[in-house]
């Protein structure tokens, strides 16, 4: 008996720490959900839900010397990811934002309406014994300007569109106990108007987690587009240019999965890859950006 207890004993300490137990999250973890415009992660666990929203803008004054014009911005975007299976996830977002310029001479006010939708899966599911996870991820989004107003004058402007296909793929590697480090790559195609572009999107972000449910992470990326020919005479770039996106987020998550995130994005060019819909505009957006986004997170 005494041999069969010891058997036992060792048989269970051996199970409790083989690696499908190992990588199983302790129920301490707390799920920081990625619901950006640029994502690197899915919900994991079958029917696992992440829901988001967020607020966001901008508010420059002439005074400041920034910008010719007075600008500011305004912004709601529901969000949200939902695991189908473990390895597949289906994600959105949805977004309206109020943009006016006022300048001297000529003030412009427009609404857009945004939506973006990805299918994505993780070749690297079946791995048990690895810490990183990847994603391989097909999207398409549509930007439209259903209304604008120019000098109190409302302008019709139907058809001011684009729409954007992207594949891509990317990884998240785990290091240390509190880092990661996220990258993707995406090949894209967008229909502006009566314009076409080929796009290449790139982007990495360095994550760590200073304490139990607070996240800091840093990201850079880069759009290198190219136009048709009809494009390179709308737009104010020309054909083939480089576009830079930075960005900076701060997150707490609570035990109960619910917790509030602030962040803030520079690009070197006003929406310039990520929204050609507004190269139909005038050489005024020709020009770095920068706003601040507040919001809540939920994952159950």
């Amino acid at each position: 008996m005494r041999w069969g207890f010891a058997i036992a004993t060792l048989l269970g300490a051996a199970l409790s720490s083989s690696p499908a137990c190992a990588t199983k999250p302790a129920r301490s973890d707390r799920v920081h959900p990625d619901l950006g415009p640029v994502r690197y992660r899915d919900p994991a666990s079958r029917r696992e839900v992440w829901l988001g929203l967020d607020v966001g803008g901008v508010a420059v004054p002439r005074r400041l010397g920034l910008y010719e014009d007075r600008i500011w911005t305004a912004r709601v975007s529901p969000t949200w990811a939902v695991a189908l299976v473990p390895g597949l996830a289906v994600g959105g977002r949805h977004s309206m934002t109020l943009y006016d310029v006022t300048g001297g001479s000529s003030s412009v006010r427009l609404r857009q309406h945004a939506h973006q939708l990805e299918v994505s899966g993780s070749p690297l599911h079946a791995l048990r014994g690895t810490r990183a996870r990847d994603r391989l991820f097909v999207g398409v989004q549509t930007h439209v300007i259903p209304y604008m107003r120019v000098d109190d004058v409302e302008v019709r402007v139907g058809g001011v569109r684009d729409t954007i296909v992207d594949v891509g793929y990317g990884m998240s590697h785990p290091f240390a106990s509190r880092w990661r480090f996220d990258w993707r790559v995406a090949a894209r195609h967008a229909w502006v108007f009566l314009d076409q572009q080929t796009q290449l999107h790139a982007s990495a972000r360095l994550v760590v987690q200073p304490r139990p449910g607070h996240v800091l992470w840093a990201e850079a990326g880069a759009y290198a587009v190219g136009r048709d020919e009809g494009g390179a005479q709308r737009s104010v770039y020309g054909r083939r240019t480089v576009h830079g996106v930075f960005a900076g987020q701060y997150a707490w998550m609570s035990r109960f999965g619910v917790g509030p995130f602030v962040r803030g994005d520079i690009a070197t060019h006003f929406a310039a890859g990520s929204m050609p819909v507004f190269e139909t505009r005038n050489a005024a957006l020709d020009s770095a950006y920068a706003d601040v986004t507040v919001g809540v997170r939920v994952a159950w």
